[in-house]
């Protein structure tokens, strides 16, 4: 055998005289993208100066054929046929060469060759079985056509004949021809599109786009050279999609496009997202005979999905955005820059992988440790694209979109919050990321979690905030967050307590917080805490300050309180007794909290968990039930928990309460789709006073308006975006 690409030709020949001779081929082969096709040595070719005469010439290959018999002369009557049996039209990239088109399909027909030596006269009727162009098989393809001597071109009439619902329809029809001379104007056909699939344009958009695909119908005209083809008309589309990986995103939509010689082009085009969102569009996609694709749209989303990734994205951000505004989209579709300037809106939910983690220890409380790995600082896997993205993002960011900050992956260290700000995003094409501007928090929690097994949800302080000056990860923080707990003050003051009777009163459980103060560098930050008895007198809070007088007790008793749920004592043996009952109360809480998940994870719509307190030697047991909710819509709001509190402690000691009910709730409803207007109300448990009787809890209702502005006038001036506002 021969190796690919080379091949053995074989041959007699007889000469009888200076334009007489005979010639036939032998057994011979030859490679044919790496096929090998054979000879059949049953063949003659005779010539004798006037006529050409050509007995079965064939050539094979398994079962496709090409055959020649006949012969070429002046006279009428002298014809050769070229038949062909299931020959594959890929054959043909050999005689294209780098073309901008791909063609597939099974040929079967003949094209016949008369007074060859005279005037010429081509024919031929080719039947095309599963025809492809641009690997989209669209139907069979029959062909009929003939040489004209006049215009000197083979004129051309075809059409595809597919079938779809058990009906026969034409996708393509073509009319008109084709110039094999070298006058510039090779092609000269019409094009009647009905429902014609326009995946086939797909590999043109594959730098910024995939999964191109839709119908058209309409009139085109396909003219020029082989080497700069121009395709004019307008078509319309319809049923089409067009998937951007980077974003993860899929917009539909129907419209008119006018084809010129070196664009595509659309106004007033309206996308639509997968929830049916809209947005506008228009520009021009332009090339260089279907080459060198690039891209120049104008796109305005009125609360559209812009990207909808996930962390198996490897992406620096990821994540739900639904985004008013306006995006430029242009360049080269290998080389793309996408300039957008939006204003987040509801349902929106950005997280933001840190490559830091957290971990807990007594002495210094919260480290934060760069991870190991081999991964660039500031830089992030780009998507598996043929080409290069530039992004920049301004980016109003308002209440409604929840931004997330993700310390471990792995453990769910994560600060969540809603607030409002103006950042710029920044993508390089080499994949830097950069970010600028301020985040402003107006409600949000840190959940940090100790290696998946204690969870504490932080509570943030409305104002806490964060700024960044480029570098994602060399951000700036001001935040203060609340740790809430019932937990009781005995241990920490026992020692301080020489009347019985006040010893007994701060035995009962009471709101505690621990508030945890980051400073300067999110990542390398300074760290403060504070504990807080909301509502307490100003006698207890005294206390406390009396016995907490260090940095290294305020740390002891936060880590006591944060593992244990409770105040670490100053003497050993109520140190000894506290931490068994500590023990104790941690397992409860590690089962409450595997118990949560479970029951979060019935449903999306609510975040639900239970929590149980044992009781120890100076307090009683206690469940409570958290619930988080939205509904209508996402503009009720409910979050609280609501639990009971036992009478008696562990060893059977009776508690004085005045109501064994405990727990907070808080509604909150939003008046208008953007949140302006909203109705809050609360019933909070209150804290007692050692020298006045108080009620258990207290009640409240309020309604307020939130409105930004930069002046006075615009304070007092509504805005056009404002009067849709109901």
């Amino acid at each position: 055998g021969q190796e690919p690409g080379g091949g053995i030709i074989r041959g007699l020949a007889n000469i009888y005289g200076r334009d007489h001779f005979d010639f036939s081929f032998l057994r011979s082969e030859a490679y044919i993208n790496g096929d090998l096709w054979r000879i059949n040595p049953d063949n003659l070719i005779i010539a004798d100066g006037e006529r050409v005469e050509v007995y079965r010439l064939t050539a094979y290959h398994d079962n496709q054929y090409i055959m020649a018999d006949g012969a070429f002369g002046s006279s009428l009557s002298d014809e050769v046929e070229l038949s062909f049996s299931s020959f594959d039209l890929a054959y043909t990239d050999i005689l294209l060469g780098d073309s901008k088109f791909d063609f597939n399909g099974m040929i079967d027909g003949y094209v016949t060759l008369s007074a060859l030596f005279r005037e010429p006269r081509i024919g031929a009727e080719i039947f095309i079985s599963d025809f492809a162009f641009n690997g989209e098989v669209l139907g069979n393809f029959e062909l009929s056509s003939r040489w004209s001597n006049e215009l000197q071109a083979f004129m051309v009439d075809g059409r595809i004949i597919g079938s779809e619902n058990g009906e026969v329809n034409y996708p393509l029809i073509v009319n008109g021809s084709i110039n094999a001379g070298d006058n510039g104007q090779n092609f000269d056909l019409d094009l009647e599109l009905s429902d014609l699939t326009m995946s086939v344009w797909s590999r043109y958009l594959r730098g910024f786009a995939s999964d191109f695909r839709g119908r058209a119908r309409g009139s085109l005209h396909l003219g020029g050279p082989f080497s700069h083809p121009e395709l004019t008309g307008n078509a319309r589309l319809f049923d089409t999609f067009l998937h951007i990986p980077y974003l993860n995103v899929t917009y539909g939509f129907e419209h008119d496009v006018e084809f010129t010689e070196n664009s595509f082009r659309f106004e007033n085009l309206m996308l639509t997202d997968s929830l049916g969102n809209m947005a506008s569009a228009g520009g021009s996609i332009y090339h260089e005979s279907f080459s060198n694709f690039s891209l120049d749209l104008e796109i305005m989303p009125d609360q559209t999905i812009i990207f909808n990734t996930t962390s198996a994205h490897e992406e620096l951000f990821y994540g739900t955005a639904f985004l008013s505004g306006i995006a430029y989209i242009h360049g080269p579709v290998n080389d793309v820059t996408m300039d957008i300037l939006a204003r987040t809106n509801r349902g929106t939910r950005v997280i933001l992988p840190l490559n830091y983690t957290g971990e807990i220890r007594e002495n210094h409380f919260i480290q934060f440790v760069e991870k190991t790995g081999d991964e660039e600082p500031n830089g992030f896997i780009p998507p598996d694209l043929p080409g290069y993205l530039t992004l920049n993002f301004d980016l109003e960011v308002t209440p409604e979109a929840e931004v997330q900050l993700m310390f471990d992956t792995r453990f769910g260290d994560i600060i969540r919050g809603r607030g409002a700000g103006d950042l710029r995003l920044e993508v390089s094409p080499e994949g830097a990321f950069n970010i600028y501007g301020d985040y402003i928090i107006q409600e949000g929690e840190y959940l940090f979690s100790l290696q998946n097994i204690i969870n504490k949800r932080f509570r943030i302080e409305q104002g806490s905030n964060i700024r960044w000056t480029g570098d994602l990860n060399d951000a700036d923080v001001d935040l203060r967050a609340a740790y809430r707990l019932r937990t009781t003050l005995y241990d920490l003051l026992a020692g301080e307590l020489a009347d019985p009777q006040a010893a007994d009163a701060y035995r009962r459980r009471i709101p505690v917080e621990t508030m945890l103060v980051l400073e300067q560098k999110l990542f390398n930050p300074s760290i403060s805490f504070e504990i807080v008895v909301p509502g307490g007198d100003e006698q207890t809070r005294e206390m406390i300050e009396t016995v907490i007088t260090t940095d290294e007790e305020m740390n002891r008793q936060v880590f006591s309180l944060l593992v244990l749920n409770r105040f670490m004592p100053a003497t050993a043996d109520q140190y000894n007794t506290a931490l068994g009952y500590g023990v104790g109360s941690t397992s409860s809480e590690l089962l409450s909290n595997q118990l949560s998940n479970w029951l979060s994870q019935i449903s999306s719509e609510f975040d639900i968990g239970v929590n149980y307190r044992p009781g120890d030697a100076i307090s009683s047991q206690e469940l409570e039930l958290a619930l988080s909710t939205q509904f209508f819509d996402d503009r009720v709001m409910v979050d609280g928990n609501f639990g009971v509190a036992g009478n008696s402690t562990a060893t059977g000691q009776q508690v004085q309460a005045a109501n064994q009910i405990i727990g907070d709730v808080n509604i909150e409803v939003m008046l208008s789709p953007e949140g302006k207007f909203r109705v809050k109300a609360f019933n909070r448990s209150n804290t007692f006073d050692i020298i006045n009787v108080n009620a258990p809890y207290t009640q409240g209702i309020g309604l307020f308006y939130r409105r930004e502005f930069d002046s006075l006038w615009e304070l007092f001036n509504r805005r056009e975006d404002e009067q849709e506002d109901p």
